[in-house]
C-alpha cells in the first residue's frame, strides 16, 4: 500500500512552471512584460509591468513615466517576494528564484546563462578560444527611488522601489542568440532558510519524516537535477508533513 501511494505521488499532480530549457533565444523569461506586484515587509504592494532577464539575472520593469524605458529592480532586502501572474519569485542568495512547488516544503529554481561555445559542421562544439562572453547592456549611473509621491508605489507611501535605468530604450533591447540556461534547485521550509536540493538537505529539512523520505530515496533513483522528479518528491514529502501535523 505504501509503495502504491509513493508511485501515485510520482505520477500525478500538476507541475507548476516550465521544464528546464537547453537553449534560449529570448533573454527574457516571458515573451512580453507582464503585470506584476512587488511585495515589501511594510507598506502596500507596488503594481508594475515586469519581466525577468535571464542574461542579466535581473528583474526589469517599465518606467511608468516613460513606457519606452526599462529599469532594473534593485535587490532591496525589504522586498519579500514578487508575483507575476501565478508565478512567485523570492530572493535566494541574492538571486531571483521561481517557486516551482509550494507547501510546508517548497521547491525553487534559479536560472542563469551559460556561454554557448561555437559550433562547427554538424553541430560539433569547437574547442577554440573564440567563444564570446555574454555581454550586458550598458547601464547609466542614474539611480533613484520611485515612490507614491512620484506617482508610482504604495498608496500609503510605505513602500518604494529602487531602480536604475538602462541607457538603451525598450525598443532597442537586442535579442541574443546562442546561450544555454543553467538551472539550480533549492529547498525551503516556510521560506525561512534556503538549501540546495540534495538528498542530505531533504532529510535535514524534514527530520520528522526523514525515515519515510529516506526509504523513498533508497527505493527510487531520484535525479536531483530533474524538476519533475524533484517536484514529485516534494509533493510526497508535503503529504507526509501534513499527515503528521494532523495526528
Amino acid at each position: 500500500m505504501k509503495r502504491t501511494i509513493i508511485l501515485l505521488f510520482c505520477l500525478t499532480g500538476w507541475l507548476a512552471g516550465q521544464t528546464q530549457e537547453a537553449r534560449a533565444m529570448n533573454p527574457f523569461l516571458y515573451d512580453e512584460f507582464q503585470q506584476g506586484q512587488v511585495f515589501f515587509t511594510e507598506g502596500d504592494p507596488v503594481d508594475v509591468k515586469i519581466n525577468f532577464n535571464i542574461l542579466d539575472r535581473d528583474m526589469q520593469f517599465i518606467n511608468p513615466k516613460d513606457n519606452d524605458q526599462v529599469l532594473f529592480l534593485v535587490r532591496d532586502p525589504n522586498i519579500t517576494h514578487i508575483e507575476i501572474g501565478y508565478d512567485i519569485f523570492v530572493l535566494v542568495d541574492r538571486e531571483w528564484a521561481l517557486v516551482v512547488q509550494y507547501g510546508p516544503l517548497s521547491l525553487l529554481r534559479t536560472m542563469r546563462p551559460a556561454p554557448e561555445r561555437p559550433r562547427g559542421p554538424y553541430g560539433v562544439v569547437l574547442t577554440t578560444s573564440g567563444a564570446q562572453e555574454l555581454s550586458h547592456l550598458n547601464m547609466s549611473s542614474l539611480s533613484f527611488a520611485l515612490s507614491a509621491g512620484s506617482g508610482f508605489g504604495s498608496s500609503s507611501g510605505g513602500a518604494t522601489v529602487s531602480a536604475a535605468a538602462y541607457s538603451q530604450p525598450l525598443r532597442a533591447l537586442p535579442v541574443r542568440e546562442g546561450f544555454r540556461i543553467e538551472t539550480a534547485y533549492w529547498l525551503t521550509r516556510d521560506f525561512q532558510t534556503y538549501r540546495p536540493a540534495t538528498r542530505r538537505n531533504f532529510l535535514r529539512l524534514c527530520p520528522k519524516i526523514s525515515p519515510q523520505v529516506g526509504e523513498f530515496l533508497s527505493q527510487h533513483r531520484v535525479n536531483f537535477s530533474d524538476m519533475e522528479e524533484l517536484s514529485a518528491l516534494v509533493r510526497f514529502s508535503n503529504f507526509l508533513l501534513r499527515s503528521s501535523s494532523i495526528e
